[in-house]
This record gives C-alpha cells, sequence and structure tokens, in this order.
C-alpha cells in the first residue's frame, strides 16, 4: 500500500513549506492547536499550515465573525483525506 505524504509545496509556493506568514497572534494560536490535532503536518509552517486550512474552511465551513480560519476544535481525517 502507498503511504500518503502531505506536501505543503501544493498551498505555498517551493521553498516557502516552513515560512511563518503574517497572521495575528490569535491565528497563530489556532495554528499551534492545529499541529497537536494532526502531528502528520506538525512540520509545515504558519503559511502553509493556515492556508490548507483556510482553503478547507473556505469550502467547508465559514470563517468566524472575527475573520479567522474557522478552525476545527477537533481532529477531523475528513478535512485532510476527503473520501473519493
Amino acid at each position: 500500500m502507498t503511504k500518503f505524504v502531505f506536501d505543503a509545496s501544493i498551498f505555498v509556493r517551493p521553498g516557502h513549506e516552513t515560512d511563518p506568514g503574517e497572521y495575528s497572534d490569535e491565528t497563530r494560536a489556532e495554528i499551534a492547536k492545529l499541529r497537536v490535532l494532526y502531528p502528520e503536518l506538525a512540520h509545515w509552517g504558519d503559511l502553509a499550515l493556515g492556508g490548507a486550512f483556510g482553503e478547507m474552511s473556505s469550502v467547508d465551513a465559514p470563517t468566524n465573525a472575527s475573520g479567522n480560519l474557522g478552525m476545527i476544535a477537533r481532529r477531523s481525517d475528513a478535512a485532510i483525506c476527503p473520501a473519493s
């Protein structure tokens, strides 16, 4: 069975996979929570991780009133591995 590899360069230009991005402290705290929920993405920079979940949020869940990424409070594999 082929192992799926999460590729941060899908969401940012190659070479920027570990960049911090320009996020507020509140958004950075939410991104830090994602690293706990999704340890397989923990090595991604804030820019890539925030972008990836921002994209998911724009399709699957609206952003909250403060404009944050609409983060989820618990792990959902469907968010990172949608059914085919």
